[in-house]
């Protein structure tokens, strides 16, 4: 039991001091015209659905091949047990994406994970978001525990992908939490109070929080998307 609990001790403080390499090379190209603001989202970010409509986002796959398919599943697997189980959002498709495809388009790509815009504007971008599932070059401390990595990175960047910001870039957010990345952002509004465990934090002292929604998290979600 004491061993299982050193190695415990071990991975979590692994995974937390490699938190600044595993940062996500965000990309951002959009005016500040495109937002409007909402906990720590983006303002206009938000994806839209009229009227009574299902609340349905589409996801596909750039290059699905069968090295990436067991990643592939954990991708799935990790944001059916979050985003979509706490909000009224249902995540479909998950296949080869057709040449004008809309929703969420993830390419496996051996670099920092990112999003090339927030929420609904990366609706059908091409590349949208890119996720890595070896980590040869990039984060190579990962692949020592590769499973939670690509779970919790998948979904920190699907936070992005419906349309909120870095926790830890709020103007209220503590002293002592020096890494402030603003990373192209400009207008954010808060939905909940700093959350130090939010998925979204670089300064959470849990790596993407384990790849889980905190309390707030999903707090803010429902605001955006409903309740299941």
């Amino acid at each position: 039991m004491r061993l299982c609990f050193v190695v415990l001790i071990a991975l979590q403080a692994a995974l937390a001091s490699s938190a600044a390499a595993q940062q996500e090379n965000f990309i951002f190209r959009g005016k500040p015209s495109e937002y409007e603001d909402y906990g720590y989202a983006v303002r206009g970010a938000a994806w839209r659905f009229p009227g009574d409509a299902e609340r349905v986002l589409v996801v596909c796959w750039e290059n699905p091949t069968p090295a990436n398919e067991q990643a592939r599943r954990w991708v799935q697997d990790q944001i059916t047990k979050t985003w979509q189980r706490h909000t009224a959002l249902e995540f479909r498709g998950w296949q080869a994406c057709a040449a004008r495809n809309k929703g969420i388009r993830i390419r496996f790509n051996d670099e920092g994970p990112h999003v090339r815009k927030f929420g609904r504007l990366l609706d059908g971008v091409s590349n949208g978001m890119i996720l890595n599932h070896t980590f040869r070059n990039w984060g190579a401390s990962c692949q020592s525990n590769l499973e939670a990595c690509v779970r919790s990175i998948a979904a920190h960047e699907f936070g992005h992908a419906l349309g909120f910001a870095h926790e830890q870039n709020r103007p209220d957010t503590p002293g002592e939490c020096s890494r402030k990345h603003g990373q192209g952002q400009t207008r954010e509004t808060m939905l909940t109070p700093y959350d130090p465990q939010s998925i979204m934090n670089y300064c959470n002292p849990d790596y993407n929080n384990h790849g889980e929604l905190s309390a707030l998290d999903i707090k803010a979600a429902q605001k955006l998307y409903g309740a299941p």
